[in-house]
């Protein structure tokens, strides 16, 4: 008795593949089969469930990101506010040291390279709140596509 080979159908199929980066260091690679006779619909539907779960996996890993960032930036603000108050404080201790015991003392003034110290200082505090805020709000976008 001789046994005939099982007949094994074959269905012509189109490989779909998704490689997606997660983060600079780790990326997804997807890859599914679908009847070469199928829709553009329902590839199309296959490949918007790749992208969804590439930006659900993405979003994971820019939280950590945005956290570190935010923590950062919230330190350097923080040290940029106390010394522009110290740098004030500290020139009219300056100027009220420099005038002690005279009869006439004018009226405090910050010097102009203070004033342009102090100038630069506002500028890069009101740069680093608005990448703080930046980074706040991709925070929440990306807590979002997280459910």
């Amino acid at each position: 008795m001789t046994e005939t080979p099982h007949k094994v159908d074959t269905v012509p199929v189109i490989r779909v593949s998704y490689n997606a980066n997660i983060s600079e260091k780790a990326g997804l690679i997807f890859e599914t089969y679908v009847p070469q006779d199928a829709h553009t619909a329902v590839i199309n539907g296959i490949v918007d469930k790749l992208v969804e779960v590439q930006e659900r996996q993405s979003a994971r890993s820019k939280i950590e990101t945005a956290e570190l960032e935010i923590e950062q930036l919230t330190g350097m603000i923080e040290r940029m506010s106390d010394d522009l108050v110290h740098m004030e404080s500290n020139a009219r201790a300056k100027h009220i040291e420099m005038y002690k015991g005279k009869r006439a003392t004018p009226e405090f003034k910050l010097s102009a390279s203070e004033q342009n110290n102090k100038g630069n200082a506002e500028q890069t505090l009101k740069g680093l709140i608005a990448k703080r805020d930046h980074a706040l709000g991709e925070l929440e976008k990306n807590r979002k596509l997280l459910g």
